[in-house]
């Protein structure tokens, strides 16, 4: 009766797996499923058959007609082994996959969205620096060229999340050689960061002209966040406040193997953050051992997630997921209708963010001009 191939969209539970066909009568089967793409994680199964490529073994008995994801589906009862197949074919269609905790709709991608981002981003960094330099004086300054922003803290002038261009456009090359001066004269490398809305054949052949290379990319993501509780998991996640702050950074510090803060430097950012309750850290915890940090920037009805880090030792447990799907939880409780995140492509932090929502907005390519350039 239901002959041929039903491909697995979803598999919905450790008992139940959904196929899609539209013309399936109910009846009593036993096969053999192999899952090509598009089903993620089985709940309560300790391993992901992605990062894997474990076999995932559901027992399924016959049940009624249903409807998965907008499309007639079938869900089949019987007994089956579901074997997941790695390589590109899943890589390419992880996008149907086990959700049942924190996550984030749809947000358009339209040219409203961009000032928003750009605004994001500026804030963010600006938090950044006030928190490093809480107390003593600050090397960071930030300008406006046009409609860039320009962030520059002449302390560090490696790291270029605090040394960059944030918003260039077509519409600001008549402020590119201002800008360059603006790192110049505090002997700092000038970096743009590149979104692909921008990337004009005359605003590269300027960069190029200048002695911009890339030296890099980041892929940015966006989502507004819908307030749904974890499912636990054996992790316990813990909003880190008063004494606990210290724990955190120096937890952040070890995890993200980064020499530690000095007694006073913490002291500092741990007053600081006590003053300041848009910007909460999180601590992952299993059985009763510290595992992760993650943190969550509140700006008003937007928000930044970042400076996640895990324990070595614990990688592959589930932290940084249970984490993140937390902060979205807050974030949409806090009534945050945009979050914004960003990780390096291809990551495990790029495969979290996109099971719990997130969408692309584009990558970001950084564009170096290095002070040896003549």
């Amino acid at each position: 009766m239901n002959d041929g191939a039903f491909p697995i969209v979803a598999v919905a539970s450790a008992t139940k797996a959904i196929v899609q066909n539209p013309k399936a009568a109910s009846e009593t089967l036993t096969a053999e499923f192999v899952v090509l793409a598009g089903a993620g994680p089985v709940p309560n199964n300790p391993n992901d058959p992605y990062a894997t490529g474990d076999d995932v073994v559901v027992g399924i008995t016959p049940g009624e007609p249903t409807a998965t994801r907008g499309a007639p589906g079938w869900a089949a009862r019987a007994r089956a082994t579901v074997k997941v197949a790695a390589g590109p074919a899943v890589a390419m269609a992880r996008g149907i996959h086990w959700r049942d905790t924190g996550r984030v709709r749809h947000v358009d991608l339209d040219e409203g969205l961009f000032p928003a981002l750009h605004d994001v981003d500026v804030r963010r960094v600006a938090f950044a620096m006030a928190m490093t330099y809480a107390g003593v004086p600050s090397a960071f300054t930030q300008r406006r060229f046009g409609s860039a922003t320009a962030v520059r803290d002449a302390s560090r002038p490696d790291v270029g999340l605090f040394n960059r261009v944030i918003g260039f456009g077509r519409g600001d090359l008549a402020c590119l050689d201002e800008i360059i001066a603006f790192y110049e004269e505090a002997r700092v490398p000038c970096q743009i960061d590149l979104t692909p809305n921008h990337a004009t054949p005359e605003l590269l052949a300027a960069l190029d002209a200048r002695g911009f290379g890339t030296t890099g990319a980041s892929c940015v993501f966006r989502g507004s966040p819908e307030p749904s509780p974890r499912d636990g998991r054996g992790i316990v996640i813990a909003h880190a406040t008063g004494p606990a702050l210290a724990d955190a950074l120096d937890l952040h510090r070890r995890f993200g193997q980064r020499p530690p803060l000095g007694e006073a430097e913490r002291a500092r950012r741990v007053a600081f953050l006590s003053e300041h309750p848009e910007y909460r850290m999180f601590v992952a915890s299993i059985d009763g051992q510290p595992a992760a940090v993650g943190a969550l920037l509140l700006l008003g009805d937007a928000c930044h997630l970042a400076n996640d880090c895990t324990d070595p030792s614990m990688w592959r447990r589930g932290c940084q997921r249970a984490l993140l799907e937390h902060r979205i939880d807050v974030a949409a409780r806090e009534g945050c209708r945009l979050a914004v995140t960003d990780t390096m492509f291809g990551t495990s932090s790029h495969r979290n963010v996109e099971r719990s929502g997130f969408r692309l907005v584009y990558n970001l390519v950084w564009r170096v001009r290095p002070l040896t350039f003549a």
